[in-house]
């Protein structure tokens, strides 16, 4: 079968290129190595946001004494995780079944370009007449002594993480400065590093607002 279009990519831009080409009448084939849904909703926007909206109430609920809101509040970091994995795995699913119903096919395996009409795909060769990459980002590791150490936003919004008492974190771009926000909110204390400068603060300084 010769495809209208291939698409190397199963995150934002290339589930809604593969759903709009879908719709429009045109036979679409996916390839995913990982998750649909790519760093986005798997370890990005989508779970930084679950975790600032936990973050928002606790603080909210901490600073409540002015409201009279009275008692003792805590947190339990493993439900935090819990409730953003039911997050992303419900939204995950959702675009799964919006591609089902496009009958758009879908490869989990990874995938190259071998000519300007042919994927290459676990030792088979699918051809198209249009080519689409959206192959996405990956995180991005310093050459840095003792980076070895340290751990990827991946770890922490896609893994069981348990929240230290204190992290620095390296780069200032939006899930840097998202993660920010609810450990600052859950009381640790924070460095941001952007480009090798400082951007040093205390708690919700950063994105109080």
């Amino acid at each position: 079968m010769r495809y209208d279009v291939m698409i190397i990519g199963g995150g934002p831009g290339g589930y809604t290129a593969a759903h709009k080409a879908a719709k429009n009448g045109l036979s679409v084939l996916l390839f995913e190595k990982d998750k649909i849904g790519g760093t986005c909703l798997n370890r990005g926007c989508i779970p930084t946001k679950a975790l600032i909206e936990a973050s928002r109430l606790y603080r909210d609920a901490k600073e409540g004494e002015v409201l009279g809101i009275t008692g003792d509040i805590g947190f339990d970091y493993e439900k935090v995780n819990a409730r953003r994995d039911e997050i992303v795995e419900k939204l995950r699913s959702g675009v799964e079944k919006m591609l089902k119903a496009d009958k758009v096919e879908v490869i989990n395996k990874e995938a190259k370009i071998v000519a300007k009409d042919q994927i290459e795909c676990a030792g088979q060769i699918y051809e198209g007449e249009n080519i689409i990459i959206a192959s996405g980002s990956v995180t991005s590791i310093p050459p840095i002594e003792g980076i070895e150490e340290a751990i990827t936003s991946d770890t922490i919004l896609e893994e069981a993480f348990d929240l230290p008492e204190s992290m620095i974190i390296i780069g200032g771009g939006v899930i840097g400065s998202e993660l920010k926000w609810p450990t600052d909110s859950f009381q640790r204390w924070i460095r941001t590093w952007v480009r090798g400068l400082a951007c040093f603060s205390r708690r919700r300084a950063l994105m109080s607002s």
